[in-house]
């Protein structure tokens, strides 16, 4: 089989090729979730495990360590809370890279449904290249209402 732009009805089963679609880079919104992550852990742990009573100096004020321990909740409240946000963020950069390439692959397919042969339905199939797939025919398999009612009759 070759490598078309498009697939049409004469062509199948055929490859089919599209434009490349950059992947999103998240290396940034991955280091911050992580950082997050360990931030809400950090403010958990001190929660649950931290000390009942703080002694700090009133003239050079609580040490880093000691303010984790003042404001544990408020600190495991921030860290859960950005830890969601850039995991959402994320999530949305991979789903719109997802839905370009989806529609990148619609786009290069030239079939309508009347064209189809009864009781058959595309099929596209991922490659081991990139930006390279498996255009072909393949039966509809029916769902066990359709296949009750067929018995039934």
């Amino acid at each position: 089989m070759r490598i078309s732009d498009k697939a049409t009805i004469d062509n199948l089963p055929c490859f089919i090729k599209i434009e490349p679609v950059e992947k999103p880079n998240n290396t940034l919104y991955n280091f911050l979730v992580c950082t997050s992550a360990v931030i809400g852990l950090v403010g958990v742990i001190t929660l649950f495990l931290g000390p009942d009573t703080i002694y700090y100096d009133r003239n050079d004020g609580p040490t880093l360590l000691q303010l984790i321990q003042i404001f544990p909740g408020p600190i495991a409240s921030v860290g859960i809370a950005l830890h969601q946000l850039f995991s959402h963020v994320v999530n949305v950069r991979h789903s719109k890279y997802l839905d370009e390439i989806d529609a990148k692959i619609k786009s290069s397919i030239d079939i309508y449904d009347n064209d189809l042969p009864s009781g058959y339905k595309i099929s596209v199939d991922v490659t081991e290249q990139d930006f390279v797939y498996k255009c072909s025919l393949k039966l509809k398999e029916e769902s066990s209402e359709q296949q009750e009612q067929v018995i039934n009759e």
